[in-house]
């Protein structure tokens, strides 16, 4: 009796490591992360599944160092948790139940598993927004502080007219001086049929239109000369160069700063996290 319940555990052994054998042909084992709230193996389908497509290595083995940070917060996400987020996410992208079951089979998971990795995702979400929470905080003072080491200027805008007088019958060397005689004497308006406004800011006036940032408002001047006829070009207005005020920028100084803290302090995190486990690469 022995010895056949030995013959058949013998073969209930072997089946067993044929089936592993499968699945790692299947499905490779990566590596394995080592952590106290319990070890994880990252296999070859965790870079292909969620909502990001296809992930680095590096990028799951951190996700799931933030799903393990979840356990030592106690962070649970409820299945009524990953309901009402899952109906935010239709409600926003206008979707039925039918056509997140057919995104799920389109990115190779099943309506049960695509509620999984919303509920991953949902988690890793919360574990990160607690362990940041601090760095969203932005003090005027400090975004006051960065106006003023950080200015920013606005070029100097110019609003012109185009105008062109052809020659016609007469002489191109005598309608030059007519019309130079015009625009010095501001006469030139009951000749000249002005183009619509066109806006430039200083940096795209070119070098040989220069002479548009000292003219006078209401001025004319003569911007170039052909076989054809005159070309002349009007000032209409013009807005002075000036530097920002802070009223104007501080909401996006106060981004920039946020930005900033949440870089700083997603590094550190990052870098905290992966001192509470050890990783080993299967090659």
């Amino acid at each position: 009796m022995k010895k056949i319940t030995s013959i058949v555990l013998s073969i209930c052994s072997q089946f067993f490591l044929a089936d592993l054998y499968a699945i790692e042909t299947v499905n490779k084992m990566l590596s394995i992360i080592y952590h106290p709230e319990g070890d994880i193996p990252v296999l070859q389908s965790d870079l292909n599944s969620g909502f990001e497509g296809k992930k680095s290595l590096e990028a799951v083995i951190f996700d799931k160092h933030v799903e393990l940070d979840g356990r030592v917060l106690k962070v649970e996400i409820s299945e009524e948790d990953v309901q009402r987020h899952l109906a935010h996410v239709q409600k926003i992208y206008n979707l039925t139940k039918d056509d997140t079951i057919k995104y799920a089979k389109d990115m190779g998971l099943t309506y049960k598993q695509f509620q999984e990795e919303l509920g991953k995702g949902l988690l890793r979400e919360r574990v990160l927004g607690y362990r940041m929470k601090g760095s969203a905080l932005n003090d005027k003072e400090e975004a006051e502080v960065f106006h003023q080491n950080n200015p920013v200027h606005i070029e100097a805008l110019y609003t012109i007219k185009n105008a062109f007088i052809p020659y016609g019958s007469n002489s191109p060397s005598l309608m030059k001086i007519r019309i130079e005689d015009a625009v010095l004497d501001g006469s030139i308006d009951k000749v000249a049929s002005w183009s619509s406004s066109l806006e430039l800011k200083e940096s795209q006036i070119a070098v040989d239109k220069d002479f548009i940032k000292t003219l006078e408002i209401g001025k004319s001047a003569v911007a170039n000369t052909t076989d054809k006829g005159i070309s002349l070009i009007k000032l209409f207005s013009k807005e002075p160069s000036r530097a920002l005020a802070f009223e104007e920028r501080e909401p996006e100084i106060k981004t920039i700063l946020m930005r900033s803290k949440q870089e700083k302090s997603f590094s550190e995190y990052k870098d905290k996290l992966y001192t509470t486990s050890s990783i080993k690469y299967i090659t």
